[in-house]
């Protein structure tokens, strides 16, 4: 069951055998989702199937009855009286939407399928199970609801096409301003013609004086509201042209023969004996809980169009191997370790080796340095912050990681900046006289996400202190996520004063993470597949505009990701992964990775961190899939042969590299479902042409949410908090990719036929056998 909450709508999952609506002031949409049912309204019966759509307005009522055992419906109801409150209007609509009806109002089945697709982004928003987005449900809301208010709502009036031009004008102007003062002289000034002259006119063409026109089109509003609101007899004569309850009374009577209350208790009686006469019979119903509505929703995107989902994807290429070679770029790699009090960690410096030797990493990026006034309590409890220091330092030199030292200013508009850094600057100088000239490699990070109150001051101070300290300075400049960024103006003319001043910035770092910029859309491809490009698009031409600096670091970024305890996990995205890695690779000098969630949580900088990177661990031992991508990504070698979206080719030598991806864009919600995701498949034929003939052997690793996948295998011990010693050994073994090895004869062309499952990775290392 879905409740309103905060929102002046309800929607809710409907099965059972019965169900039948109030009679009230609120507007109702039934969308078919599964199966079938029979709706009786006042004046019809109705046969609803999936896909069918159906709004009642206000104070009308039907009885919804199953036609089979697996009937499911989803019910929007629309509080109207909540949205003339938000919108501070009258709202009183009447919508002519009925996709069962014998002749719909002038609607093609386009508009009917368009509203299907703004009815699921509503529920799918309104369902998620992370923790609600206001902002983005009422997005979803009120753009289905102007999609309906422009499409399906019956007109207040219509002006026959033969009147003449000035009436048309005067008609229009009196159907748009009829609750305002309203006068025929005041028109006619405005038209530039003479009173007289349009009073007679008017007449002539309508058949009635303007006046009489005019208050019964207010009269025909009135009573309209005064049938579906419960707004008192006053405030609907005001809200629709009349000027005091004496002269509604006497209009409304002398139109309608009656006063406006017993018009509306005869209306209301009306309605009520309609609803007595449904209500003979007991309902029997009942209301979808969260995760059953999800699991109907991703059930029916499935069978609403089986032309895209009863078989997988589809994608055959040939390529020939004799074309010319294209240089392949590589992608320096970040370790992000949090705060440096991290490297104190024995697990961390356990993970931090194993991971320096199955994955090229060129960079090691901390936080902070320990100064000596901080307690730190270390591994060893035997040796003081500047021993430490030492240790940490020397693990990356003998790594053979150059240092990223993140230095960002506490959120304290308080703080004094220059007394913030002094004993930094200490540590800074016993480092260098420690280490020596190779200091000068280490890059100096300033942040300014988000911008200081005093931002060109403290880097002035920063900048000048880091020349004073080291001989020649490797300073850069961390400007934050950009996306859709408040600052970008800001940050411009930041970048435009360190030109004037020609301070030197050797690198610029930002941040990416669309889980937590997109809101989900009908078409969300459009935005995520581009993400990357954007921020690049954004930052590239203010850095070669005010000259800056031509060494771009993506520390801290992530994919399209699962939210919430439920759904994280169960969207696998290495594809998406790999995918933006080799796009990356051509346009940026440097991107990052944690080293597991653990340090993260622990990191003092809790608004960059938690949950929403890219790590390797799960803790300390258990590898994440971003491991094996990357083992992956530094497995091809050579230059590049063919490249687009799902084929990576390259070569080194006689040995091909065949990277094969299937990068899915999709609701990570909908991730919960088996047989949605099931149908996210891709089928790849591809055949290389003139390929030497001989004798081949085939490597092929496939990196899957079943090889290489953590949730699958994780849900079989009962969940992480349960493990221990013993079904982390286990694990540790069963989430490993799969590997395969042949060996093959080939004549000329060699044929695969791979099939990928969603996000799924796969490398085929084609190496020749030499007798």
């Amino acid at each position: 069951m879905a409740t309103t909450g905060r929102f002046p709508f309800a929607i809710n999952g409907i099965i059972g055998r019965q169900w039948t609506s109030s009679s009230d002031s609120n507007l109702r949409i039934l969308f078919g989702i599964r199966g079938g049912w029979q709706i009786l309204t006042e004046e019809v019966t109705y046969e609803m199937s999936a896909e069918d759509v159906l709004v009642l307005n206000a104070f009308q009522t039907a009885q919804i009855k199953a036609t089979s055992s697996d009937s499911a419906l989803f019910l929007i109801e629309i509080y109207r009286e909540e949205i003339e409150n938000q919108l501070n209007m009258q709202w009183t609509p009447v919508f002519d939407c009925n996709s069962m009806a014998k002749n719909p109002f002038a609607y093609q089945e386009k508009e009917f399928s368009q509203l299907r697709e703004k009815l699921l982004a509503c529920l799918a928003t309104f369902y998620d199970l992370k923790e609600q987005n206001q902002f983005a449900v009422y997005e979803k809301f009120f753009s289905m609801l102007s999609f309906l208010k422009s499409h399906f709502q019956k007109a207040d009036f219509q002006i026959p096409a033969a009147y003449d031009e000035k009436i048309q004008q005067v008609l229009t102007t009196i159907h748009l301003n009829y609750m305002k003062p309203l006068t025929l002289q005041h028109i006619a000034e405005e038209t530039f013609l003479s009173y007289h002259y349009l009073s007679r006119k008017f007449k002539e063409e309508v058949g009635v004086s303007f006046k009489e026109y005019l208050t019964t089109y207010r009269l025909k509003k009135a009573a309209n509201a005064l049938r579906i609101s419960e707004q008192s007899v006053l405030k609907i004569a005001l809200e629709n042209g009349f000027t005091n309850s004496k002269a509604f009374h006497l209009a409304f009577k002398n139109y309608y023969g009656t006063t406006p209350n017993e018009y509306r208790h005869q209306q209301a009686s009306q309605t009520l004996e309609v609803s007595n006469k449904m209500k003979q019979t007991a309902d029997d119903y009942e209301l979808l809980e969260i995760e059953a509505a999800m699991l109907v929703l991703s059930n029916f995107m499935v069978q609403k169009a089986p032309e895209e989902f009863l078989e997988p994807k589809k994608l055959e290429r040939q390529i020939a191997l004799n074309k010319p070679l294209k240089p392949r770029s590589t992608l320096p790699k970040i370790l992000n370790i949090g705060h440096c009090s991290n490297w104190l960690r024995g697990d961390t410096q356990q993970a931090l080796l194993e991971t320096c030797q199955g994955i090229n990493f060129e960079y090691l990026r901390f936080s902070d340095v320990l100064i000596e006034t901080q307690l730190i309590i270390d591994t060893f409890d035997i040796l003081h912050n500047h021993a430490q220091m030492c240790r940490l330092i020397s693990f990356a030199m003998d790594n053979h990681l150059t240092p990223i030292i993140h230095f960002k200013i506490p959120e304290d508009n308080q703080i004094d900046f220059s007394k913030w850094l002094e004993p930094r600057l200490k540590v800074l100088q016993r480092l260098v006289d420690e280490f020596g000239v190779i200091s000068n490699t280490w890059h100096l990070e300033f942040d300014l996400d988000p911008l200081p109150v005093n931002l060109k001051e403290n880097f002035l101070v920063f900048y000048q202190q880091m020349q004073r300290v080291f001989e020649q300075p490797t300073i850069g400049l961390n400007v934050g996520a950009l996306y859709r960024s408040p600052v970008v103006d800001q940050l411009e003319a930041f970048l435009a004063d360190l030109n004037e001043q020609h301070l030197t910035i050797a690198f610029v770092d930002y941040r990416s993470d669309p889980s937590n910029d997109y809101l989900w859309d009908e078409l969300p491809q459009n935005l995520l597949k581009d993400y990357q490009e954007y921020n690049l698009a954004t930052l590239k031409p203010l850095l070669e505009k005010y000259q800056c600096s031509e060494k771009v670091f993506l520390s801290e970024w992530n994919t399209l990701i699962g939210k919430g305890t439920t759904l994280r996990g169960t969207f696998f995205r290495a594809a998406i992964m790999l995918k933006d890695l080799i796009y990356l690779a051509a346009e940026i000098d440097g991107i990052g990775f944690w080293l597991n969630n653990s340090i993260q949580l622990n990191s003092p900088e809790q608004s960059l961190t938690g949950q929403n990177r890219l790590t390797l661990y799960v803790g300390h031992q258990l590898k994440r899939p971003a491991f094996f991508a990357l083992q992956m990504f530094d497995r091809i070698k050579g230059s590049v042969v063919y490249q687009e979206e799902a084929i990576y080719l390259t070569q080194q030598g006689q040995t091909h590299y065949l990277l094969l991806l299937n990068p899915a864009y999709f609701n990570p919600a909908m991730s919960i479902d088996e047989t949605y995701m099931m149908y996210q498949s891709q089928q790849i034929k591809l055949e290389l042409l003139h390929l030497e003939s001989g004798t081949y052997q085939i490597n092929t690793y496939t990196l899957d949410k079943d090889h290489g996948g953590i949730y699958n295998e994780v849900l079989k011990t009962s969940g992480l908090e349960l493990v221990d010693q013993e079904a982390t050994d286990y694990l540790r073994q069963a989430i490993l990719p799969q590997l395969e090895i042949s060996r093959i004869e080939v004549a000329e062309h060699l044929t695969f036929k791979e099939l990928l499952s969603f996000n799924a990775c796969r490398l085929i290392q084609i190496k020749p056998l030499h007798k």
